[in-house]
């Protein structure tokens, strides 16, 4: 059994990855983490939602790949056909009475002067987000690379920190600390540029059937 490996990461563009099957029978495993919510009041916004599919194949195709950035889906275009998404994480929001919202995502935005959820969970405070991936991270094992939930960003005094992503063999984007930790991390209106959430990611796992 042979096996091959690719990690995207890039925003704003669309990647055509060749998956050549050399006449074998091959299973390729795709991962993939939408881009994290904005924070557009002051909760926290939630982090990107994860998914995951296998595909057989056994001769050459094209994978059309488009990573999600803020606010963003992630997906996979096979033969002209979305096969998979991964959708971004839910921005932070006001209700009718002025409460201040996390969004919801893999893991929750904080509501106001809480921390954002991790690994799935809701965001802290009593209008933090609902995190709705809780468990789904362990599921989604790779044998190439090694994923690790990301810790939700911190609640200041009036803000809420985002819901922590995804982290791949131990890293993520450069964040602040209100940001949600790892790819897919949702947003925290702690300042202009870390209200926005951080970029998603896919995943690339090829092996032969013996």
């Amino acid at each position: 059994e042979s096996s091959t490996s690719l990690k995207l990461t890039d925003t704003g563009v669309t990647f055509n990855v060749s998956l050549v099957s050399n006449g074998n029978t091959c299973l390729s495993h795709f991962f993939l983490v939408g881009g994290g919510g904005n924070a557009l009041h002051y909760g926290g916004a939630g982090s990107g939602y994860l998914n995951y599919i296998t595909r057989g194949y056994s001769e050459d195709i094209i994978a059309s790949i488009q990573v999600g950035g803020d606010g963003q889906t992630t997906r996979v275009i096979l033969e002209g056909k979305v096969i998979i998404n991964a959708t971004n994480g839910g921005d932070s929001y006001r209700g009718a009475l002025n409460q201040e919202f996390g969004g919801d995502g893999f893991s929750g935005g904080g509501g106001k002067n809480a921390n954002g959820g991790s690994n799935g969970t809701d965001g802290k405070g009593h209008d933090g987000g609902q995190g709705k991936g809780e468990g789904s991270l362990i599921t989604h094992s790779m044998k190439q690379f090694v994923l690790q939930a990301g810790e939700g960003g911190l609640g200041d005094p009036g803000l809420g920190g985002g819901g922590g992503g995804v982290l791949v063999d131990g890293a993520g984007p450069v964040k602040s600390s209100e940001q949600g930790e790892g790819y897919g991390g949702g947003g925290s209106r702690c300042c202009v540029s870390s209200q926005f959430g951080l970029p998603g990611i896919v995943l690339i796992e090829v092996e032969t059937v013996p």
